[in-house]
């Protein structure tokens, strides 16, 4: 069996590709039953995302299946960052997203969200040039969190949040 990995990500690395193919005579267009704990929201521009409040993990992944192993290896994440002494209270969220690993291969991208301190973090080395948007010169600490924070910042124009009511 194929196990998906999970990998850093941010909210700029988008490069998923949508493959959907509806088949010959197919006219069902409803959701399937969303796990336990799993509510769907729809962004301002229509694409669906899906929250589970509890464990404060944010995704845009909609299979059912995939919705509970996430609950699954969110596990994992949580516990490296209690570990390493990170954030892990009610200020902290988990983003989680399909993202093309090494190979091409399917991977489970994340961030963590840190509301608090207006930052994104990781529980694995993260490569920061990924989200510097070709901007050059980036040398100093200060440099690289203005571009952490303004990742913190795009992602937070969601207009359902696990810390605002919905």
């Amino acid at each position: 069996m194929y196990r998906r990995h999970l990998v850093p990500t941010s909210p700029d690395d988008n490069t998923r590709e949508s493959k959907e193919i509806l088949k010959a005579g197919d006219m069902n267009y409803n959701a399937p039953s969303l796990p336990n704990g799993w509510m769907k929201y729809t962004q301002p521009e229509g694409a669906p995302y899906y929250l589970h409040a509890r464990k404060r993990i944010i995704t845009d992944i909609m299979d059912p299946q995939e919705l509970v192993s996430i609950v699954d290896a969110s596990g994992s994440l949580l516990h490296k960052a209690r570990r390493l002494g990170l954030p892990s209270d009610l200020d902290v969220e988990l983003v989680i997203t399909d993202v093309f690993g090494r190979e091409n291969r399917k991977d489970l991208g994340y961030y963590f969200i840190d509301l608090r301190q207006q930052l994104l973090f990781w529980v694995h080395d993260y490569e920061l040039s990924n989200i510097f948007s070709n901007v050059k010169g980036v040398t100093t600490r200060e440099h690289m969190k203005q571009a952490v924070v303004t990742q913190y910042w795009s992602v937070l124009l969601l207009p359902c949040r696990v810390s605002v009511l919905c």
